[in-house]
């Protein structure tokens, strides 16, 4: 009980540190300056410093907060560091309260799966940005998204299309099992004798167990004749019921969508998108390292045998310009006019014999 409650003001102590970092001299030019949707610079953010001045911004940022990191690894660093400084005190301490993630294709964005983790990933943060556009006041969920720059350089499918193929299901709706199963297995869900991951359902007489992409959970749907009686998430291990709910949205976007969008037309409702599209006018993006984002974008752009699939990267970074926007340095190759030195040195600086200093 003593271990637990010293674990709890540890937490509560790092917490306040990142609500101190606002008093940092030079913090309060970066703040207007993103406020204002303008550039602005932090430099010296050594080690944890980084998440930790993430955790600042986001405890003050009006809406998302969009971190753009060079490579996956360096998002895990940050995602473990940033639960340091982030909701103290908390029984749950996984990720999902401390950031959500919007995760880079490791494959052609073509050619993905309804159950791939990260395609379900993405929809749902997508979806998520959707729903709050921006207004965050009343939702307890982090407003940090962590995210890379070979994301932001992969298109997603603009929100009409998210919309255009999402449907609602609701307790008491009159729907046809036959109809709803006859969908799915038209956007390529398999149907199986019991439901384990995203992208399957399984039928049971008048029972219809689905478990959609963006789902943390599948759903039991219960039918009445031709009427949707009960709806409920269940736990897929021991198939007992996690809680029951009134209604559900479901969205699965054709097989091939993403590489049907990269060839339409710009302008056209399937033409593709960006990340940055779907971020409220209130949101502010972080960029770690810009020198390694630029390295890395390049990178990747030179591994790809079609980068007409593709945004270019000029293109994807004049889309993050129109947000208020900071660069986040370990030591910065230059400066914008509104900039904050942080005060942080490297352990390594305190390696050696104490006693000959």
């Amino acid at each position: 009980m003593a271990e637990s409650s010293v674990a709890h003001d540890v937490r509560r102590r790092l917490h306040e540190f990142a609500n101190g970092l606002v008093e940092h001299d030079g913090f309060d030019d970066v703040v207007k300056a993103l406020r204002s949707k303008k550039s602005a610079t932090i430099d010296g953010a050594l080690g944890s410093s980084c998440a930790l001045t993430i955790a600042a911004l986001a405890n003050i940022a009006p809406g998302p907060l969009l971190v753009l990191c060079a490579k996956a690894a360096t998002i895990e660093t940050i995602g473990d560091d940033l639960r340091l400084f982030c909701s103290p005190g908390e029984a749950d301490e996984s990720d999902d309260n401390v950031a959500r993630t919007f995760p880079a294709w490791q494959n052609d964005p073509g050619e993905r799966l309804v159950y791939d983790e990260i395609y379900g990933e993405r929809l749902r943060t997508l979806k998520w940005l959707m729903a709050t556009n921006g207004d965050l006041k009343e939702s307890a969920d982090t407003n940090i998204i962590l995210s890379s720059i070979q994301s932001l350089l992969q298109p997603v499918p603009p929100a009409s299309a998210v919309e255009k193929n999402t449907r609602t299901l609701s307790k008491g709706q009159t729907l046809e099992a036959d109809d709803l199963i006859g969908w799915l297995a038209e956007h390529g869900f398999h149907g199986t004798s019991g439901v384990e991951l995203p992208g399957e359902f399984a039928r049971r007489g008048g029972i219809v167990d689905v478990f959609a992409p963006d789902w943390t959970a599948p759903v039991r749907i219960e039918w009445f004749d031709d009427q949707v009686e009960s709806l409920r998430q269940f736990d897929i291990a021991t198939q007992r019921s996690i809680g029951t709910i009134d209604s559900v949205d479901m969205t699965i976007l054709p097989s091939g969508g993403d590489s049907e969008m990269r060839a339409a037309p710009s302008g056209s409702e399937t033409a593709a998108a960006k990340i940055t599209d779907y971020l409220p006018d209130n949101a502010w993006i972080v960029l770690v390292e810009p020198d390694e984002l630029d390295n890395e974008a390049n990178k990747y752009l030179a591994r790809q045998e079609d980068q007409a699939k593709l945004h270019e990267l000029g293109q994807a970074l004049a889309a993050v310009a129109k947000f208020g926007h900071v660069n986040v340095w370990n030591l910065a190759s230059s400066v914008d006019e509104a900039s904050c030195q942080l005060q942080t040195s490297s352990v390594e600086r305190f390696s050696g014999d104490i006693s000959k200093v």
